[in-house]
């Protein structure tokens, strides 16, 4: 069975974590999955700032529709935010 969006944004998260050299990750998503490359790119900038992604364009409409995305809303960046609180802390108890 795929994997949805929201899956594959942890799996890509697990692997980095596990695998601290990771800097680059190449077409993570469909082609049309421009909400799951937003919201990826969003934890990786909070998160794991070294890390890139790229994308490939099949053609110009694809890109213009890439590019022209929203900003976060405050809302969605304090939940990305507290998500990484949580991450944070329960790493922390894990080592305890």
């Amino acid at each position: 069975m795929p994997m949805s969006s929201a899956q594959m944004i942890d799996y890509y998260l697990k692997l980095i974590a596990d695998h601290p050299l990771l800097t680059f990750i190449e077409d993570p998503f469909a082609d049309t999955d421009n909400e799951a490359y937003r919201n990826f790119k969003a934890q990786l900038s909070l998160k794991y700032p070294h890390v890139h992604i790229s994308r490939k364009f099949k053609d110009m409409q694809h890109l213009q529709a890439i590019t022209m995305w929203d900003s976060l809303t405050m809302d969605e960046e304090e939940e990305l935010r507290a998500k990484q609180l949580e991450a944070e802390e329960a790493a922390a108890n894990a080592n305890v």
